[in-house]
């Protein structure tokens, strides 16, 4: 039970850390989610901040979530994994630390699973994401396909061997799915803002 705590504890706290609303207020003093989209990523980051802060919220998203997920490996092997990620990445999604506002999950997801499973993580990240993100320029494209992509992998390399982690992967696809669910409406309409 004291493993199962501490992972708890350490993915909610990990997740709740806001790094682009830090950079933002730290380096820019402007908070992040007034600003563009609203949304405290690194997309979001890119365009009211510039790319040195995108990439320094993508990698730290990322990072908090393989420190979490790693962790939570060590205690309770894959099952420990699994939960970590969906913690953490609801976490990040609604941090405690600025009022539930939080990122949409595509950095800190992939940060957890590449510590899951490398060979699914190069292949929603450079597979799915940056393939669609390059071929599109619409980062929501590439981060709904990787949503969709990650429990299909998932199911294609274990099959129902684990089922802890087919169901919090299908979990994770959804509340990815359900945070871009604006997004979705405006590549209906085509009123989807691009990349560059």
């Amino acid at each position: 039970m004291i493993n199962w705590i501490i992972i708890i504890f350490i993915s909610i706290f990990l997740g709740g850390i806001s790094f682009s609303y830090l950079i933002g207020k730290f380096f820019f003093k402007e908070d992040i989610r007034d600003l563009g989209s609203g949304n405290a990523g690194a997309t979001n980051a890119l365009r009211v901040f510039g790319i040195k802060a995108a990439i320094a919220t993508f990698v730290f998203d990322a990072l908090k979530c393989t420190c979490s997920v790693y962790i939570a490996g060590k205690l309770e092997g894959i099952d420990g994994q699994s939960i970590a990620l969906l913690i953490t990445v609801l976490s990040h999604m609604y941090p405690y630390t600025s009022n539930f506002r939080g990122g949409k999950g595509i950095a800190s997801s992939i940060g957890g699973i590449m510590v899951i499973d490398y060979r699914i993580g190069i292949i929603v990240l450079f597979g799915v994401f940056f393939v669609l993100v390059l071929t599109t320029k619409i980062v929501s494209i590439g981060s709904i396909s990787a949503a969709i992509a990650y429990p299909i992998c998932l199911l294609a390399f274990y099959g129902l061997e684990n089922k802890t982690l087919i169901i919090t992967g299908f979990i994770l696809s959804f509340v990815v799915l359900y945070k871009h669910r604006v997004n979705m409406k405006k590549i209906l309409n085509k009123t989807e803002s691009k990349l560059y």
